[in-house]
């Protein structure tokens, strides 16, 4: 990929009231899934320099002003004028004000809820991140839809000591499916670096490149840049069918979990809890234990299958009838620094079996992909695209608040 560095673009402009047109005083600037970001200063004046000349999400926030989203492009990033509507109350607020308001225990348990889908439960790093002001959370359960909305007054700020980030997250939507055990949300966000000392910053350098291995980020540069091979991705058709008895068990466990989670306190999320029974608990319990696929087929795919050149040239565009299944191999950083040295050894045989056993796999991650539009997605350099018409499941996915980096960050830096 083209370091980001030897292009860049100069956003500045000024932020006014839309009705008073006079200018707005610390209003939060930024550029979104980024790093980058200052505030407007008293005469409502802001100056961001961007190291790319693509498109960006130019987000706009404050507490009494609705957020605003701008496109901005290279060449339309002068002196922007940008109007701001004061917040109304919204009608989910009216909503959720003529509702009853949920029990302390309850919305402990959709506090829990809500971390797990929005941070994720990631290996090692998911346990170092905690929302810090959860009071700005406000919940909305419908038994009949069994739907969870999470709506937040103010921006949600997330510590991330594993990768040393303090994350401000503007949500718009969020709502967990009880039936399905799917989560829709959208949100913007904001990257801080924490003040980290310095012998502790060299262990979060070197886990902010270890989730960058395989990330969806990783994987749109690489794409992009045409390099899926040597960065160890591999893209397969991908075809299945489902183990039917164990979808109808997990729905029934999920019902379950809801029941726990909308009545009881501290709810024990395990089979031989759900159930009393002890037969159908054994039952369920092995059942889950099969894989949710019976069988499957893939078909190695080629990088003209699934993208074509997009008028913008600075864009690329991603798409496919199929779904995708996207397989990463890589050898973690011991491994290969062992095989670089191993050219300066002599070639004896228990040296040479020792390489080839090395040359083992340690990581392998598979995620998929499902494009729900005819359009697909347009990916840029930085690996960025607008994830609407994009569904990612599997190990991408899996790593959600977490594990995501910033897309202004460089494996090299």
């Amino acid at each position: 990929m083209v370091s980001q560095l030897h292009a860049q673009i100069v956003v500045n402009g000024v932020v006014v009231d839309a009705v008073t047109k006079k200018p707005l005083q610390g209003f939060n600037i930024y550029i979104n899934n980024t790093s980058i970001g200052t505030f407007t200063d008293e005469d409502g004046k802001f100056k961001l320099t961007v190291p790319t000349r693509e498109k960006i999400e130019l987000i706009i926030s404050h507490l009494v002003y609705e957020k605003k989203v701008l496109v901005v492009k290279a060449g339309e990033s002068a002196n922007l004028t940008i109007e701001m509507n004061v917040k109304l109350q919204s009608l989910k607020e009216v909503v959720i004000k003529g509702k009853k308001k949920p029990s302390a225990s309850a919305t402990r348990n959709w506090i829990e809820l809500f971390s797990v889908n929005l941070i994720g439960n990631y290996k090692d790093v998911s346990s170092h991140c905690k929302i810090k002001n959860p009071e700005v959370l406000y919940f909305d359960y419908d038994k009949d839809t069994k739907a969870l909305q999470v709506f937040a007054r103010r921006p949600i700020v997330v510590e991330n000591l594993a990768l040393g980030y303090l994350i401000r997250v503007d949500l718009e939507d969020f709502i967990y499916n009880f039936k399905t055990n799917e989560v829709v949300f959208k949100y913007s966000v904001f990257y801080e670096n924490l003040p980290i000392p310095k012998p502790k910053m060299a262990l979060i350098k070197k886990k902010r490149k270890e989730l960058y291995s395989g990330s969806n980020m990783h994987f749109m540069r690489a794409l992009y840049s045409n390099n899926l091979d040597s960065s160890g991705f591999s893209v397969y058709k991908y075809t299945s069918i489902t183990n039917l008895e164990r979808e109808r068990v997990y729905r029934k466990v999920l019902d379950k979990i809801e029941y726990m989670y909308a009545n009881q306190t501290n709810p024990q999320i395990n089979i031989s809890r759900l159930f009393t029974n002890t037969d159908t608990a054994k039952y369920y319990s092995s059942v889950l234990e099969q894989d949710k696929i019976v069988s499957f087929d893939t078909v190695r795919l080629k990088i003209t299958d699934f993208t074509k050149a997009h008028k913008d040239w600075t864009l690329l565009n991603f798409n496919s009838k199929d779904t995708l299944m996207i397989n990463y191999k890589s050898l973690p950083p011991s491994k290969l620094k062992g095989i670089a040295n191993f050219s300066e050894i002599s070639d004896k045989s228990d040296q040479v079996k020792k390489y080839k056993e090395e040359r083992t796999y340690y990581l392998n991650w598979k995620s998929y992909l499902v494009f729900f539009n005819t359009e697909g997605v347009n990916v840029q350099s930085n690996g960025y695209y607008s994830n609407f018409g994009l569904f990612v499941y599997g190990d991408m996915s899996d790593r959600r608040l977490a594990g995501l980096l910033p897309f202004d960050y460089e494996p090299t830096d």
